[in-house]
């Protein structure tokens, strides 16, 4: 179990995970996703193994989190021109998906926090609860791509990045102090 390598992964795979920076170029119908889903998940799914017992069904963990590693490469190189995003199957996989297996995340994540005394539990409490929401406002999302709603849509997205800002820059800070307070012990 290594707390400082797991958070630091954790930190980068949520990065890639919840931030969606796609460059669009219209004239060539090309859509490159500069953060890639799939990175985000193989650095969550490296992490499992170093939070050791604080993710309380590991292999659960470990098998979704590899599941979308999978689904994000599909979601990745094949997204079909034909398929309405508010209906498409595996856009609502993932979706599911990626929420239990990060919800589980930050569970183990607040469980650190508790741990080591730290004030940002009761943050990752927060954020836990919020992944709820940001399903169904993915799912919501889609449809109003549907219905023509710009400036609510903008509005959802800006809102989801500052939420994951939130978890990166809150993982970070209880990196360091975990980091400090085994430094700390080891002394």
């Amino acid at each position: 179990m290594d707390l400082k390598k797991g958070l630091t992964y954790i930190a980068r795979g949520y990065l890639f995970v919840l931030i969606n920076f796609t460059l669009n170029i219209t004239d060539m119908r090309i859509s490159i996703d500069i953060l890639p889903d799939f990175i985000g998940w193989i650095f969550i799914f490296i992490a499992i193994d170093c939070l050791g017992e604080y993710i309380t069904d590991r292999g659960f963990a470990k098998w979704i989190s590899l599941a979308m590693v999978v689904l994000s490469l599909l979601d990745f190189y094949y997204w079909p021109d034909d398929v309405e995003p508010g209906i498409d199957v595996i856009f609502i996989i993932i979706n599911v998906l990626s929420t239990v297996c990060l919800y589980t995340i930050l569970g183990a994540v607040e469980k650190v926090a508790r741990d080591y005394g730290s004030h940002r539990e009761s943050t990752f409490r927060k954020l836990k609860g919020f992944l709820i929401v940001k399903l169904i406002v993915d799912y919501l999302s889609s449809a109003l791509l549907l219905g023509g709603a710009t400036f609510l849509l903008i509005a959802i997205l800006i809102i989801e990045l500052i939420y994951s800002i939130a978890i990166a820059v809150n993982l970070n800070r209880l990196r360091d102090e975990v980091i400090a307070n085994i430094d700390g012990n080891d002394n």
